[in-house]
């Protein structure tokens, strides 16, 4: 998945998470391809020698991705009240 880091609201930090782990991205993997895909934390996969090794994404967590989005719903009120 690319980001657009230009749009304003793709910016926050909170919304990027969120969009990070809402997306099964082992189920993904396994489905694409009969499996023989695999999920990656950076542009590659950590099975290339240039893969993300070192990278540290984000495990599919809708619980966790609701809590990072609700934080960017907050931070649009608050500056809307202010």
């Amino acid at each position: 998945m690319f980001i657009n880091f230009k749009k304003e609201f793709l910016q926050d930090i909170n919304v990027r998470k969120a969009l990070s782990m809402c997306i099964d991205k082992e189920s993904y993997a396994k489905g694409l391809n009969k499996g023989a895909s695999e999920p990656a934390n950076g542009l590659f996969p950590d099975s290339f020698d240039f893969g993300g090794k070192d990278l540290k994404g984000y495990s599919y967590d809708l619980e966790g991705a609701k809590n990072y989005w609700m934080k960017r719903v907050i931070k649009i009120q608050t500056e809307t009240v202010l």
